[in-house]
């Protein structure tokens, strides 16, 4: 497949037209035959945000079909032409929540399927509306209640932290709002030692509860699925991991940071991007967009550092944003929603 279509794989074609027109990187044309095919596969699928908040939804109108037809196979987006890489484990990973085995998973250009379900794509980062509120219902049903856990045992050694942390803030969930802040401790989008201190440090002048997700500590999505269902509001710089907010109930408060400098080397963006502000208006979360600026740090303070001399980009923001926001949350009085509601 062309890698330049970034994970397009559903257009239709009849047998004459492979013949006229190879797949891409062949010589000749050799399609893969299954009884009955699904296709959720658009452009940018293969990436994160794309995949939950866009094709995963799709699955939500076949959920009878999947259950009863075990041999419906589902044609899922990958840039490379294997699920033995960094995006297919995700695909596999976030498919699992809701149940769906990897073999029922199949990729690339060409397939002949007695049968194709066909399911419409939708605009480029725009979710399908229904079917993404029907997607959170369905994965708050299928992602265990933190009051209805038993043993920690079946879970990786490195989620037991997180949840025990979990577990421990949402005793106070009655009174006081829960609040994850989603970190991103790699070379982008950054925040600065001193706007992690002044957000624990304003969730405390409100009575709130803060939990604190480092989104390259490699949790299963099962887990943080968890943290964002269970959160009363979410603080995050500009990321896909935002795209988890599809577990989130309505009512949540998400405060995102958008890079003042796009073009800026940490930034690792193209422009500015409302991917969670599309997803928010759809799910039903009161969303603040603000914008965070560039600052240098030194090196030993921060867990990145790049090519600066002994120096580290990071992100700061000002600090009345976050206090007026946290204010406004407080208000509302969003930590009087009970558990696994």
């Amino acid at each position: 497949m062309n890698p330049e279509d970034h994970g397009v794989c559903h257009r239709m074609r009849t047998p004459e037209d492979i013949r006229r027109r190879p797949p891409y990187g062949t010589q000749g044309y050799s399609p893969t035959a299954v009884k009955e095919l699904v296709v959720i596969s658009q452009p940018w699928g293969h990436t994160p945000y794309h995949f939950i908040v866009e094709c995963l939804p799709k699955l939500m109108i076949l959920t009878e079909e999947l259950a009863a037809y075990p041999d419906l196979k589902i044609h899922v987006p990958l840039s490379l032409d294997t699920l033995q890489s960094a995006e297919g484990a995700m695909i596999e990973e976030y498919l699992s929540v809701l149940g769906i085995d990897s073999s029922r998973l199949v990729f690339g250009e060409v397939y002949f399927a007695e049968r194709v379900y066909w399911v419409t794509p939708t605009r480029c980062v725009i979710p399908p509306t229904t079917l993404a509120l029907i997607a959170r219902e369905e994965i708050r049903q299928r992602v265990k209640r933190l009051d209805d856990w038993e043993e920690l045992e079946d879970l990786e050694e490195e989620e037991r932290f997180a949840i025990q942390v979990l577990e421990q803030s949402l005793r106070y969930r009655a009174k006081e709002p829960v609040i994850l802040l989603v970190q991103r401790s790699g070379r982008t989008r950054r925040l600065s030692q001193d706007v992690d201190k002044m957000i624990r440090s304003a969730v405390l002048d409100i009575g709130g509860r803060l939990i604190e997700y480092d989104a390259g500590l490699g949790l299963s999505p099962r887990t943080v699925l968890r943290l964002f269902g269970c959160a009363d509001a979410v603080i995050a710089p500009h990321g896909a991991g935002l795209a988890n907010l599809i577990s989130s109930r309505p009512g949540v408060h998400v405060l995102e940071f958008h890079p003042s400098s796009p073009s800026h080397e940490s930034s690792g963006m193209p422009g500015l991007n409302l991917c969670a502000l599309h997803l928010s208006r759809v799910l039903g979360l009161h969303y603040t967009g603000a914008l965070m600026h560039p600052v240098r740090e030194t090196e030993g303070t921060t867990g990145a550092a790049d090519s600066g001399g002994g120096e580290a980009t990071a992100w700061t923001v000002e600090e009345s944003v976050v206090e007026t926001w946290l204010r406004s949350l407080n208000a509302v009085g969003s930590g009087s929603v009970p558990v696994g509601s």
